[in-house]
């Protein structure tokens, strides 16, 4: 099961969008729905999504704009899903940020799944990218903080064996060693 990954379907075809959240969650993942351009952004808005899958046409603005609008809200990666693509379209879409495919309907379901596993994966290793860095730059931040306080030990030892009567010192513990 893969709950980790949501999953928005934005289609205004109900039944098809109905029928991809329905396979989504059968596939284990948290899956929704928006009908048109206006629910897709209150969805995004309301609470995170790691993929979209959006269809190219919409009642109220067409896929492309609604990408550049949900970009404001999220950084899912992005989807689109058309019944009428073109080569020009595809291009056009494929060559904006955080979209990662264009898909023509009929959907082929395994390339779609794919997608989304591979969606999943690279998000995943981003992920532990940032948990390695931040892990890094907490290491050297502290190993920073260990060498100022060795340097500040260093310092005052120095400090301290400059006013020390070493000569003196010696004899007294001489003196102390051997009994006089």
């Amino acid at each position: 099961m893969d709950k980790e990954m949501k999953i928005l379907v934005v289609d205004d075809n109900r039944d098809l969008a109905d029928n991809l959240v329905e396979i989504l969650r059968r596939k284990g993942y948290f899956a929704a729905a928006a009908f048109d351009g206006e629910e897709a952004i209150s969805r995004c808005r309301a609470g995170a999504f790691d993929l979209i899958l959006l269809d190219f046409r919409l009642p109220d603005m067409d896929g492309l704009q609604l990408q550049e609008k949900l970009s404001l809200y999220t950084d899912a990666d992005v989807i689109i899903i058309t019944g009428y693509g073109t080569l020009q379209t595809a291009t056009e879409a494929v060559r904006r940020p955080r979209v990662v495919g264009f898909e023509t309907k009929p959907l082929d379901m395994a390339r779609l799944l794919t997608f989304n596993r591979q969606v999943r994966d690279r998000r995943r290793a981003e992920k532990a990218l940032e948990k390695s860095r931040q892990e890094l730059k907490d290491s050297l931040q502290q190993t920073q903080r260990h060498a100022r306080e060795v340097d500040a030990l260093l310092e005052a030892s120095k400090a301290v064996l400059a006013n020390m009567d070493l000569e003196g010192a010696s004899r007294r513990i001489f003196d102390i060693s051997f009994g006089r």
